[in-house]
């Protein structure tokens, strides 16, 4: 009898140590889960925080103000090439070579 029961109690052992290595990996892999979905949360939220505070004022630019400044860029142009065509017409009959006589 004394042997039946050392044997029970040592499988007893062996199952609670079976057992508790499964209970801590349980608990290993529920934390991991656990910190994983947060990080998933704290991605997605920097993600919108990034389109909010940086793409959409972007955007925004992108859409008025560089249309704005290219067709201002553009009229300048325009007015520099004019002015540059009138400056030579101007300068073009009175140009006299200095030196030359």
């Amino acid at each position: 009898m004394y042997f039946s029961q050392v044997l029970s109690l040592s499988r007893l052992l062996i199952f609670h140590k079976v057992i508790g290595f499964f209970f801590f990996c349980r608990t290993v892999l529920l934390d991991c889960a656990r910190i994983e979905f947060n990080l998933a949360d704290e991605a997605l939220d920097h993600e919108m925080q990034v389109e909010q505070l940086v793409v959409t004022p972007l955007q925004v630019l992108l859409d008025n103000d560089v249309a704005k400044h290219k067709a201002k860029l553009s009229k300048l142009t325009l007015d520099m090439d004019s002015a540059r065509t009138r400056y030579f017409m101007f300068i073009g009959p009175c140009s006299i070579v200095i030196g030359e006589e």
